[in-house]
C-alpha cells in the first residue's frame, strides 16, 4: 500500500512533465520547480524510510541471528541444545569439535531466534580449524545478538578477554555496527573458578550477564528469559516499522532511490524536462518488479484526465 501510493505520486509528476514536454503548444498551467522538488524529495524519503525498516522487518520474519561464541569447550553447544529442547549440537569433551556454524530456529517468548553454534574461539591447531574460527568471527560481526559463553569453573583467559574487550565501545576488530551482547556465566553447577577481580571485571562491562548450567535445565531458564528481553531492550519500535523483508525489494528500491535523487538533481540544476522525464520514469520502472510495470496508457489517461488538453 505504501509503495503504491509512492508511485501514484511519481506517475502524477511524470504525468506533469511529459504534458509539458509533448504538448508544449497547449495552455498549461505554469511548471513549479519549488514545488516538483518537494514532491521528489517526499517521495524519496518514504522509499528510504523503507530501506530502513529492512533490518528490522528481516529480524521480524526471519527471526533475530544470535551467535553463540566463546572459548572451546565452555559449553555452547550444550547450551543451544537446552534452549531447543533436544541435543540437535554435537557435544564433546575434546576441543575443536564444532567446525561448521550450525543454525536453528526456537521461539522464545513469541519472538524467533537463529541460533549459531561456532567454533570456539583459541589459537589454532590445524588449517581447518583456523578457518572456522576465522567464519566464527564473522558471524559474530554479523550477528544481532552476541552470546558470549565463559566457563565459571576456570579463571578466565586471554581469548575470553580479547572477545569481550573486542564486543565493547572502541572494539574496532568487530566493526561499528555492534551485536547486543549478553555475557554467559556456565557451568555454576560446579566449583567457582573465577576470582573476585574476575566476577568484578564481568559485572562491570557494559553488557547483559547471567549465569548458567547446560547440565540442569532449570538452570537454563535465565537465558531463556533474558534472550527476549535483551531483544525488547534493543529497539522495540523496530518491530512497529513497516518495513520490506527481501533482498529483491530492497535492490529494487534503492535503484529508484538513485534515480530519484539524479531527477532531483536535474531539477535542482536546470535540467532539460525531457532527461528529468527519462529519469522519472526510470524510477517507476524499479519498482515495477514490487507494484506493477508502467506503459503509456496510464500516463496518457493521467496527462488527459487532469490537463485541458485540446479543449
Amino acid at each position: 500500500q505504501r509503495l503504491g501510493l509512492i508511485r501514484g505520486s511519481l506517475v502524477a509528476e511524470l504525468a506533469e512533465v511529459e504534458a509539458n514536454v509533448d504538448f508544449s503548444d497547449e495552455e498549461l498551467p505554469e511548471e513549479n520547480s519549488s514545488l516538483r522538488l518537494e514532491r521528489l524529495e517526499t517521495a524519496t524519503t518514504d522509499l528510504q524510510a523503507l530501506l530502513d525498516g529492512f533490518a528490522a522487518s528481516r529480524r521480524s520474519r526471519e527471526g533475530l541471528r544470535t551467535v553463540f561464541c566463546g572459548r572451546p569447550n565452555v559449553g555452547k553447544s550444550s547450551l543451544i541444545n537446552a534452549l531447543l529442547g533436544q541435543g540437535r549440537m554435537i557435544v564433546s569433551d575434546e576441543p575443536g569439535t564444532t567446525r561448521d556454524a550450525v543454525e536453528e530456529t526456537v521461539d522464545l517468548g513469541g519472538q524467533a531466534f537463529v541460533l549459531t553454534d561456532t567454533a570456539g574461539v583459541r589459537e589454532t591447531l590445524s588449517k581447518a580449524e583456523g578457518l572456522a574460527v576465522a567464519a566464527a568471527r564473522q558471524r559474530v560481526l554479523e550477528a544481532d545478538i552476541a552470546v558470549v559463553v565463559v566457563d565459571g569453573s576456570l579463571p578466565l583467559d586471554g581469548q575470553d578477554r580479547q572477545l569481550l574487550a573486542a564486543l565493547g565501545p572502541g572494539g574496532g576488530s568487530i566493526g561499528a555496527a555492534k551485536p547486543a551482547v549478553l555475557v554467559v556465566v556456565n557451568k555454576i553447577d560446579l566449583p567457582d573458578g573465577l576470582s573476585g577481580d574476575e566476577h568484578n571485571y564481568l559485572n562491570l562491562l557494559d553488557f547483559s550477564l547471567i549465569s548458567t548450567s547446560a547440565l540442569d535445565a532449570g538452570g537454563c531458564h535465565n537465558l531463556a528469559q533474558a534472550l527476549p528481553l535483551l531483544a525488547r531492550e534493543r529497539g522495540p519500535e523496530e518491530g512497529q516499522q513497516i518495513g520490506i523483508s527481501r533482498l529483491r525489494h530492497r535492490e529494487a528500491i534503492a535503484r529508484a532511490c538513485d534515480r530519484l535523487r539524479a531527477t532531483i538533481s536535474l531539477v535542482t540544476h536546470g535540467g532539460g524536462a525531457e532527461l528529468v522525464a527519462i529519469e522519472l520514469r526510470a524510477s517507476v520502472d524499479e519498482l515495477a518488479s514490487i507494484t506493477e510495470p508502467l506503459d503509456n496508457e496510464e500516463v496518457l489517461d493521467r496527462i488527459f484526465g487532469e490537463f485541458c488538453i485540446g479543449k
